[in-house]
């Protein structure tokens, strides 16, 4: 896929999920212009949640998409708090199971990348559990009713079109796996009833301790 095109489809997923946000503003917004004083405590709710919603996942692209490429190492943890701010305003549960561990920064964008797929195997909800074994291997876990990978996800994981082509919401795995590729991260998929892995391999992936321990 051409640089402008996928640009273009990320810039398109990205404004998809913040309609939901800026809406519920601007109807939070109405509804206080046109509210009596009972209602008032409902429009400001509104617009708490729509607020909050939308700068939760602003964030949270700048770190995955926006400075996907940036060199250097650092912790994972370096995207958990962003991780956990999103995940309070969606219907998984993180649970962010990880021992300390360093990799590099652009290493650490595929895993941000892969919870964003990992919410979308749970439309019911559920539980998203980040754990890693210390040998080079980190899992984002999703369990829940009708856990689900999509093929068209599979196939942009694998870097394939899928055959009606890409489309705004379909586009964020293919850009997953050309920044895992930039990486040096492969990338796998496990599939089980009601329980999806998605895993990232990179020898690069090491737990503080065996660092501590040269």
């Amino acid at each position: 896929m051409e640089g402008p095109k996928l640009t273009a489809l990320m810039a398109s997923r990205m404004c998809h999920d913040l309609l939901g946000p800026v809406s519920a503003i601007i109807q939070g917004l109405d509804m206080a212009q046109q509210a009596s004083d009972g209602k008032n405590a409902d429009a400001l709710s509104l617009l708490e949640h729509g607020a909050v919603n939308m700068w939760a996942k602003l964030d949270y692209f700048r770190f995955a998409f926006a400075s996907a490429f940036v060199e250097g190492d650092g912790p994972l943890d370096e995207g958990r708090a962003v991780a956990e701010k999103l995940f309070s305003t969606l219907k998984p549960t993180l649970v962010w199971a990880a021992p300390e561990m360093t990799a590099p920064r652009a290493a650490t964008r595929v895993i941000m990348n892969l919870l964003l797929i990992g919410a979308d195997c749970l439309p019911r909800g559920g539980t998203l559990t980040v754990e890693a074994d210390g040998k080079g291997e980190v899992r984002i876990v999703a369990q829940g009713q009708r856990a689900m990978l999509k093929a068209e996800t599979q196939q942009a994981l694998r870097q394939e079109e899928p055959g009606d082509g890409f489309k705004g919401h379909n586009v964020q795995p293919y850009y997953t796996a050309l920044i895992a590729q930039a990486a040096g991260v492969t990338l796998l998929a496990r599939e089980a009833p009601e329980r999806i892995e998605l895993v990232a391999k990179s020898p690069a992936f090491q737990t503080t301790a065996d660092i501590k321990s040269r």
